[in-house]
């Protein structure tokens, strides 16, 4: 089991790389230059098979895996390379959205090296350091094409299906907000705003 400060550095050129990559194929090539990954996909039967099965995002997601040292705890040496992919295709799934959405720390690998940094800070004083949010990226609708188009139309479908939420209750006394007939004090949510009350929205 490799120390976590020493797995720190051993990831943070890799990682510096990969929050430079352009593509898929950029990240692929660069993960395969890692001595764990080449040494265990350039020797293996099961890898090439593999490999065959897997698009681009998958390919990065798994050669993720192995750099972060993780592949040890999903290798079953009686599974065949179908057999592997049809078991842990949701696995892949869902990182590969854990990849998107933390592409800009480097995906899977950024994200586990960012973990082990504040893990290993624990105890440590946080005081100084500065916040960095990265916000996520959203869809530009300020230029009309057919996948724009496809969205708005999507949204005013929805319409009908959209709530607001709002976190009022209570029993407000201190609005001294009670029932006309009965005197008994009502929650929050009675208040009216524009003569209407927030259960009816």
């Amino acid at each position: 089991m490799v120390c976590m400060e020493m797995q720190l550095d051993q990831l943070t050129d890799l990682v510096n790389g990969l929050r430079q990559c352009q593509s898929q194929q950029e990240r692929i090539s660069l993960l395969e230059k890692q001595p764990q990954v080449s040494e265990l996909i350039g020797n293996s039967l099961f890898f090439e098979q593999l490999d065959q099965l897997l698009n681009e995002d998958e390919k990065v997601v798994l050669r993720s895996l192995i750099a972060i040292e993780q592949w040890g705890h999903l290798c079953e040496v009686n599974l065949e390379a179908s057999q592997w992919l049809k078991e842990y295709r949701g696995m892949l799934d869902d990182l590969q959205e854990v990849e998107r959405f933390y592409r800009v720390l480097g995906g899977v690998v950024g994200y586990h090296w960012t973990l082990l940094s504040l893990l290993s800070q624990r105890g440590k004083s946080l005081e100084n350091q500065e916040d960095q949010y990265h916000p996520p990226l959203g869809i530009d609708i300020s230029s009309e094409d057919l996948v724009v188009r496809q969205h708005l139309v999507q949204g005013l479908v929805s319409l009908p299906f959209l709530a607001e939420i709002y976190p009022v209750g209570g029993a407000a006394d201190r609005l001294r907000l009670l029932d006309s007939v009965s005197g008994d004090p009502l929650p929050a949510a009675c208040c009216l705003f524009q003569d209407i009350h927030y259960w009816k929205g």
